[in-house]
């Protein structure tokens, strides 16, 4: 979870500035580690989880050039709400659709068994607004809070929706034990 770091040449300019950079690094950075486990692990079934949303006040525009018609442009572009826009999500959203519909897409098209977990569901609440990052009111009054710190780490409930996006991705794709009733044990 590289994407809120000062990736590029000039780190003064706002993360809107530098996208092209800033996708590119990432992209580059996931295509080393998954070309690495596929050399490494040829018959392994690779599971690559979507980044989570930020939901972080402390990112202001200056740092991310989140302003308010860029947030409503980006949420148009990542067809979400723009509650989600909260600067540096657009960028989440850009490299797990990359991931998605990309990235994956190629590696299976390549014979590699390749996988994408999309975690940023679970952190989304149905009024499209990012999970809070306390349980005081307002800030969190749709339901349980996914953060243990401003918005970027998540905390125990966040982790259980981690945990269950992964542990339904892996029971899809590995053959196991089953009860009578075809549950897994």
């Amino acid at each position: 979870n590289d994407i809120n770091q000062m990736i590029g040449n000039d780190s003064t300019k706002p993360m809107s500035a530098r996208s092209e950079q800033i996708m590119a690094t990432l992209q580059q950075r996931m295509k080393k580690l998954v070309d690495t486990l596929c050399q490494n692990l040829p018959d392994s079934a690779i599971l690559l989880g979507g980044c989570i949303p930020y939901n972080n006040g402390l990112l202001d525009e200056k740092l991310t050039g989140a302003t308010e018609s860029n947030r409503a442009a980006w949420a148009a572009r990542d067809r979400v709400s723009p509650m989600q826009e909260l600067g540096v999500n657009h960028w989440v959203l850009m490299f797990n659709e990359w991931l998605r519909e990309t990235y994956v897409p190629q590696l299976a098209a390549q014979g590699k068994h390749v996988y994408y977990v999309d975690v940023y569901a679970r952190f989304i609440l149905p009024d499209g607004s990012v999970r809070g990052w306390n349980n005081k009111e307002p800030e969190n009054s749709n339901g349980p809070a996914g953060y243990a710190d401003y918005g970027l780490h998540p905390n125990a409930f966040g982790y259980a929706q981690m945990t269950d996006a992964w542990a339904a991705a892996i029971a899809e794709r590995m053959p196991g034990p089953t009860s009578e009733k075809g549950a897994r044990k």
